[in-house]
């Protein structure tokens, strides 16, 4: 079975965010705080993702835990295969700590997959600027479905994110894979402690889709 690494990416704006991550964390998984990262280990911080299942079958479903010896502000949830999010998350409308966002990385990008530093740059910038286009439609008076306007027929609820700044010790998530793709995922995490304290993208645990 070929195995493809991909990200499950957890980053967390809070203050500025205090109510969720938006698009415009979808590409980098960088929060938009104004202070750079920790650099110091995550494996020392007291921060972890877990799984309930190592290995699942096509068309099942993964419980993803976001926890720590220390409360957390809050978190950003993604599953990516390359620099793509895909899969979906499972997170009911009245969920007390999570919701989710459609974020729309490389889907219709194809045309820009290159090896090439520029093509790779031009793609980057696209990226980024369809996730601030999609927040500003997402702040109107009258909301847009951005994937509705813009990716018709794309997955959705690819992105989980915290819904309030309240502290939290643990969150769990339902994650669903993309039919048909049986690979093994690698689970990528950023984590903000509050807002000048983070740590940015880094490896966890792994998921197998059988």
């Amino acid at each position: 079975m070929k195995l493809t690494a991909l990200v499950l990416t957890l980053c967390v704006a809070v203050h500025a965010n205090s109510n969720g991550g938006s698009e415009t964390c979808c590409v980098d998984m960088v929060p938009k705080h104004p202070v750079d990262a920790q650099s110091s280990p995550f494996a020392k911080t007291g921060y972890k993702v877990s799984v309930d299942k190592e290995k699942i079958s096509d068309g099942g479903e993964a419980k993803i835990t976001v926890s720590g010896e220390r409360p957390f502000k809050g978190y950003l949830l993604q599953v990516r295969d390359g620099e793509t999010a895909i899969g979906t998350f499972d997170i009911a409308a009245n969920d007390g700590h999570s919701k989710t966002i459609n974020c729309f990385t490389k889907e219709k990008d194809h045309h820009l997959q290159s090896h090439n530093t520029l093509h790779k740059h031009v793609d980057l910038m696209l990226r980024r600027w369809l996730g601030m286009l999609s927040h500003l439609l997402n702040q109107l008076p009258f909301p847009v479905d951005f994937n509705d306007v813009f990716f018709r027929g794309e997955p959705k609820h690819n992105m989980a994110t915290h819904n309030n700044a309240n502290d939290k010790k643990s969150v769990s998530v339902t994650w669903k894979p993309p039919k048909g793709v049986k690979k093994t995922y690698t689970v990528y995490v950023t984590v903000a402690e509050n807002g000048g304290v983070f740590w940015v993208r880094q490896p966890t645990a792994k998921i197998t889709v059988e």
